[in-house]
Formats: C-alpha cells, structure tokens, sequence
C-alpha cells in the first residue's frame, strides 16, 4: 500500500473515531449530524446570550486553573451549559463539525494533487506548478503524521485532524510573521506559502456562506452587531471559533455525550 493511501485511511479513520461514526464515509457522516443539530436548533430560539457563552468558553480555556489541565472542560464547563443553556452545546459542535469538514476536504484535495504531482505524466514543468500551488497544506505534513502514528508509544501519535486544526489556528489566531511554521517541535517544521494561506483563506471565506451554518451564526451574532459582514466574521469571530475547536476536539466524547442525551430527551418530549 503506497505512503498516500495509508494516509487517506489515517486521516479517515482518526475522525471516524474521533466523532464516533459508523462508516468512513466521512463528509456524509458529518452532514448527516449537521442536518441533526440544526434541524434541532430551528426549533430552539438561538440568542446572544449564546454567543455570550462562546466567549466564557475562550476566556475559561485561557484562564482555567492549571490543576484541571483539559478536564476543566468536561467537569465544570460542559456541565454547566448541559444545566443552563444546552443549545450552546449544540452550537459549539456545530462549529466544530464545520471546521472539521473544510479542513477534511482540503486534505483530501491535497492528496489528489499529491497523487498527479507524483505521476507527472503528461504535465509540463509550469503545470506542475500551477497544480502545486493548489495545494493547502506542505506535503510535509503528511509525511510527519505518517510517521508519527508508526510509534509504537501512543504518546508519540499525532491526531491528524487537531493537527490540521492547529495549523489553521495558528495562522488566524496566533498570525505567525513567517512562513516557516512548527506546532509541536522540530520534527514538524514545514512552510505555508502565500498561495497556500490564499486558498485556506478563501476555502474558509467560501464555507462561512454554508446556508445551515450561516443561519445560526447570524442568529447567534449577526442581527445583534451592526458591523457584521465577512470582514469582521473572519477577523473577530472565526479566532474565537478556532481557540473553542481545539479544546472542543480533546473533549468531544464528552460534547458528544450530553448533545445525545439533549437530543433524545427533547425527541421524547415531543
């Protein structure tokens, strides 16, 4: 099995276990339970004070005593909303699914133009290039994801879909000033070029105009700004929902837990 095809069945199988999934028919599954939570959603009242609780999310992450380390999430904070405000539960994996789902199709893109460049029969040298510069993320990074989950120490794996996730939220949260990048050491160092933050900034852009997404984000936000187009989306909302995304995903068997118990008690309830 090539190097390319063991990937494909990495990536899809951390997220099938990951989000608990049936199949690895991974962009149905999450439509599938996208088409669940919102359908859930139309039939709540979706208000500011949900936003409100994004932003106690973020400052509860940044803040949490050091002594919780991540669980400060799933026993107090998760808790929490399941008590007072489950419908934000229901936002958070909403946003997560999103995410999850851009950056899954940018991967798989990626290892499409990986699978031609490696071929490169047929292509001349300016369309090799031009094909490169389709590209998202550093072939690099398949490289080390590959290599990291060959440890036999668990330790040492690399879950590729935070891994992904940390790499846009490095880019839109923390705005590095290079275009040499390292998330967790050396071992992982690789470039984003101008065309490759081009095209994950205008894959995301393109993603935000999602009906079923941008819906609840303009309930949630929209009508309760007066300044609210794409500009202030991507430059003040989408850091937020990044920071929440990858504390979501160290946590999501918990989310996962208390949306399926809110589910089913309101299908019993009908």
């Amino acid at each position: 099995m090539s190097e390319l095809n063991k990937f494909i069945q990495l990536i899809n199988s951390d997220i099938k276990e990951l989000f608990h999934f049936k199949s690895s028919e991974i962009e149905v599954e999450i439509d599938n339970r996208i088409n669940i939570i919102t359908n859930s959603l139309k039939e709540k009242s979706i208000f500011k004070l949900n936003h409100d609780d994004l932003l106690n999310y973020e400052r509860g992450i940044e803040t949490m005593p050091s002594y919780y380390g991540t669980r400060w999430t799933s026993e107090v904070y998760f808790p929490f909303l399941q008590k007072y405000n489950p419908n934000t539960l229901l936002i958070i994996e909403l946003i997560t699914l999103f995410y999850s789902k851009s950056i899954y199709q940018m991967v798989c893109s990626d290892i499409e133009i990986v699978k031609q460049l490696e071929k490169k029969d047929g292509l001349f040298f300016d369309r090799i290039t031009e094909k490169e510069n389709e590209m998202f993320f550093d072939k690099s990074t398949m490289v080390f994801l590959i290599t990291a989950n060959k440890s036999s120490e668990p330790y040492n794996r690399v879950r590729p879909l935070i891994y992904y996730i940390s790499i846009v939220k490095e880019l839109f949260v923390n705005r590095p000033t290079t275009r040499e990048l390292t998330i967790y050491d050396e071992e992982d160092t690789f470039y984003i070029t101008s065309e490759m933050y081009r095209n994950i900034t205008d894959k995301l852009l393109e993603d935000s105009d999602e009906v079923r997404y941008k819906e609840v984000v303009q309930s949630m936000i929209g009508i309760y700004t007066l300044y609210f187009n794409k500009i202030t989306y991507f430059t003040e909302i989408q850091p937020l929902f990044l920071k929440i995304i990858y504390d979501c995903l160290l946590n999501f068997e918990d989310i996962l837990m208390f949306n399926n118990q809110y589910l089913k008690e309101a299908i019993t309830n009908e």
